[in-house]
């Protein structure tokens, strides 16, 4: 008769075997981790042109480039002590007596403190473990950002926005709170502080009991509930809430250099300490995403740009991102010009004038200066760029007349309002040079 494992034997055996796939894995996983931040942060740029940011999803950008960062330290930190553990091997393997202490020119009493100090089996189990819980923690710590990220942004967008006054929610400290709260349940410190002090018996700790695993499947962590209660069991809950806390940490500090000065008004940059890198000049300083030449394949336009540093050609050509900020000009040219939003609802559309009033309403809602001089007459159109079909308007500058040398183009944008005011915004000050 055949005689099956039992259920540790097969746990054990599976253990020693899994630690190729768990290579695999973790260095698939890091290549990926290693672009995601660039794409998060590309999402959010987007978002914040195209729509209001809220706290939820401004919480929802950041909680995902966190996660990124602290699944990207998580693998790394696994593949460092699996490299360690292989080399360990490899020496063994080698020479699976171990040290020769007789072939070394050493005093005995040194061969002796050597010998009751050396355990490589001892190391290679120890090495063994950091490995497998560094990677079991960078798991854990997966689906722990995700359900927290789910759960924090449901309660924005669900309870927060629709119940409460903006100067609630939108608070720092409301948010810091509220994603605080979430941490401590997910990391299943509130249950131990509750089941720790409970006695049986008792309605509200069923009532809790049941709560906790609805709140489980909600944060996503009844998927390691058991394995999180198997270290809770083996470690101290504050050490194992101390380590997510650790990378939590880390990852927060890396994700501050991934999050643009324009987006969230965040940058840490600790090893620069030149006292002028800052030169204070705005919106005067030359950014290389205010050209197309040094955009990569669909990479999001958040910066009106032209073709280039250097005008080789008669015309500047000038494309503009659709910001939401620009509706409420339009809103009210449109209305102005009885511009027809959706032509088939009305009858007596007529496509010329229909197209005029358009044309007229993107003209005074944008104008351009070169060199402090107003480009009166110039037509503007709606287009999607033809590299990432992100819309957006262009329009074409004559600049065929100017010098050679250093000129700079001066982005406006006009704010009407309904009492027929008007406001002058300078969106950009793009130099560039002709031949």
């Amino acid at each position: 008769m055949r005689e099956h494992p039992t259920d540790d034997q097969w746990l054990r055996s599976v253990e020693q075997n899994s630690w190729q796939i768990e290579l695999l894995i973790s260095g698939g996983l890091l290549i990926t981790l290693y672009y995601l931040p660039d794409k998060i942060n590309n999402w959010l740029q987007q978002a914040v042109i195209e729509t209001e940011l809220t706290t939820g999803i401004v919480l929802m950008f950041l909680l995902l480039l966190v996660l990124s960062k602290a699944l990207l330290v998580g693998f790394a930190a696994n593949l460092l002590l699996r490299a360690l553990w292989l080399a360990s091997l490899g020496v063994h393997y080698a020479y699976p007596s171990g040290v020769d202490y007789e072939g070394l020119p050493y005093d005995e009493e040194i061969k002796e403190r050597l010998r009751a100090r050396d355990n490589p089996t001892r190391k290679v189990l120890m090495l063994e473990t950091l490995s497998s819980l560094s990677y079991s923690m960078s798991i854990f710590l997966t689906w722990f950002f995700l359900g927290t990220m789910l759960i924090v942004v449901l309660m924005y967008f669900l309870l927060f926005e629709p119940f409460l006054s903006s100067d609630i929610y939108e608070s720092h400290l409301f948010g810091y709170g509220v994603l605080l709260i979430n941490v401590i349940i997910a990391l299943g410190l509130m249950d131990h502080f509750v089941w720790s002090r409970a006695r049986g018996g008792s309605r509200w700790l069923a009532a809790y009991d049941r709560f906790s695993q609805l709140l489980s499947y909600i944060n996503l962590s009844y998927f390691f509930r058991y394995e999180w209660r198997v270290l809770n069991s083996h470690i101290h809950p504050l050490k194992v809430a101390g380590v997510s806390l650790l990378y939590l940490a880390i990852a927060i500090l890396l994700s501050l250099t991934d999050i643009s000065w324009y987006t969230l008004q965040l940058e840490w940059t600790p090893l620069d300490h030149r006292d002028y890198a800052d030169m204070r000049q705005g919106y005067l300083s030359i950014d290389k995403e205010e050209y197309e030449e040094h955009y990569e394949a669909n990479e999001y336009r958040r910066h009106v740009t032209i073709q280039s540093e250097v005008i080789k050609d008669r015309y500047l050509d000038v494309f503009v991102p659709y910001d939401e900020w620009y509706d409420n000009s339009l809103r009210y040219l449109y209305e102005k010009n009885g511009v027809v939003k959706s032509p088939s609802d009305k009858e007596d559309y007529d496509m010329v004038e229909n197209l005029n009033g358009v044309l007229d309403a993107l003209d005074h809602t944008f104008g351009v200066r070169i060199d402090g001089v107003d480009r009166d007459s110039l037509r503007w159109w709606q287009r999607h760029h033809p590299k990432t079909d992100q819309l957006g308007f262009m329009t074409r500058v004559d600049v065929d007349t100017l010098d050679a040398g250093a000129h700079h183009l001066y982005m406006i944008y006009y704010q009407h309002y309904d009492d027929e005011s008007i406001d002058t915004f300078g969106i950009q000050w793009t130099p560039f040079w002709t031949e």
